[in-house]
């Protein structure tokens, strides 16, 4: 009986704390549908022409305002209530007390900032959603939660065709002087060509005749009149100062698939970019602390055995 007790006392503490939070962004909204028809109302812009001592006691009040809004908009957008506050020139402030008197400042909003303060440089909160990034938003998040998360659990490291390849020749690019072209044999009968921009990081001499892994069902790509069918795998620094290619070890075979633990099963044929697989999972690449490159904890491997950078530990792996 008590433990059911706990269970129905656990439910309603989390029901609640989801009512109080639905409140408080409704308040938030209000308060700021109310400044906004404060502004028009008063019209400052012609206040500020015939009497400037009354367009102040507005505008400041529209800035206590604003410091209130960020307060109360903190659980639900951090970043923005930091930037809030930042270009208000004051200290973040988040959290409103009945006993210091702070709930009653909504009543007096010109006394919240003090007399002849300076703001800092203003700045758009908001930046404009072009059509592209609305349409990868619409892809990503549409339907129901439950729709989304089928989707996720399908994105994996399977679906990756990532090989062991041999360069067989590189040279610079003709028309760009950061890439190289590399002729790799990725275990087909035909030569892949790749474009990679490692010129800055690798000398020429070290991407002759060297084992690298390749992302060989990217869709083709043309770069600078030269259309590349895959990616070299390279780790950066945290800095970007210092990159590296991820090694095979000396023993793999050429064309054999990288294996990530849990991860089997077929490729696919051609990655469609629209559902921007790579990139999702791409984030999750890295070198740990031993130089091993993972899939979060999970290393790359092959029939000889686990697959190594030369120096940069903790690095991002593109």
């Amino acid at each position: 009986m008590d433990h059911l007790l706990n269970m129905l006392e656990n439910w309603w503490r989390k029901a609640m704390e989801k009512v109080k939070l639905k409140k408080g962004l409704h308040t938030a909204m209000l308060l700021s549908n109310a400044g906004n028809t404060y502004l028009q109302d008063t019209n400052f812009w012609e206040l500020y022409k015939k009497d400037k001592p009354s367009c102040a006691v507005v505008i400041r009040t529209a800035a206590g305002l604003v410091h209130l809004l960020a307060r109360l908009l903190e659980p639900f957008m951090p970043s923005f209530s930091r930037e809030v506050f930042k270009q208000l020139n004051l200290p973040p402030h988040f959290s409103l007390s009945e006993e210091k008197g702070e709930v009653l400042q909504a009543s007096s909003l010109w006394e919240i900032l003090p007399s002849n303060h300076r703001i800092g440089t203003p700045q758009p909160l908001f930046k404009k959603m072009e059509e592209e990034e609305m349409k990868h938003y619409r892809e990503n998040f549409a339907g129901s939660q439950a729709d989304r998360l089928a989707r996720d659990r399908e994105i994996t490291m399977a679906r990756l065709d990532i090989r062991v390849g041999k360069i067989v020749k590189a040279e610079k690019h003709p028309k760009a002087d950061a890439l190289y072209v590399e002729e790799i044999d990725v275990g087909e009968d035909q030569l892949y060509t790749v474009v990679s921009g490692l010129v800055n990081y690798i000398p020429l001499e070290e991407m002759q005749n060297r084992l690298v892994f390749v992302l060989c069902n990217l869709k083709p790509a043309k770069m600078r009149e030269i259309v590349s069918q895959g990616m070299v795998l390279a780790v950066s620094s945290s800095d970007g100062s210092k990159v590296e290619l991820v090694e095979p070890p000396e023993s793999a075979k050429i064309g054999e698939r990288v294996t990530i633990p849990g991860f089997e099963g077929e490729s696919d044929n051609v990655l469609n970019p629209k559902t921007k697989i790579w990139e999702k999972l791409v984030v999750d690449l890295h070198t740990n602390e031993n130089l091993v490159a993972c899939y979060k904890d999970l290393p790359f491997t092959t029939s000889a055995g686990e697959c190594k950078v030369s120096s940069i530990s903790n690095g991002t792996i593109r």
